[in-house]
């Protein structure tokens, strides 16, 4: 999951990547300036992490945008392409650990 600060559009912004526990992974996605501060864990989040399994189940890999604003959370929008399928990470190694999780076994 991606933790964003300084979002404007148009612009690049400062992205983190977290885990299910939200502890900041040594990664980083090539398109955008790396997050140097970790941004502290929401009080929402078990909620927000409870939404996205909800709406993701039936989908192979899908990015659910929520934002959480005031404590409350918005959905963004369900995203099946992040970049086109052409997004780069640094370590290169993180790309084939996202493509594990990738189960295509329901499309025969």
């Amino acid at each position: 999951m991606y933790g964003l600060l300084d979002r404007s559009m148009g612009q690049s912004v400062r992205l983190g990547v977290y885990n299910r526990e939200f502890e900041k992974l040594n990664v980083s996605r090539n398109d955008d300036q790396p997050q140097d501060i970790p941004l502290p864990k929401l009080q929402n989040f078990d909620k927000m992490i409870s939404i996205a399994e909800s709406l993701s189940r039936r989908f192979p890999h899908v990015r659910v945008d929520l934002y959480n604003i005031s404590d409350n959370i918005y959905f963004g929008e369900l995203t099946f392409y992040d970049g086109s399928g052409y997004m780069t990470f640094t370590p290169d190694s993180f790309d084939e650990e996202l493509g594990r999780d990738f189960d295509t076994s329901s499309f025969h």
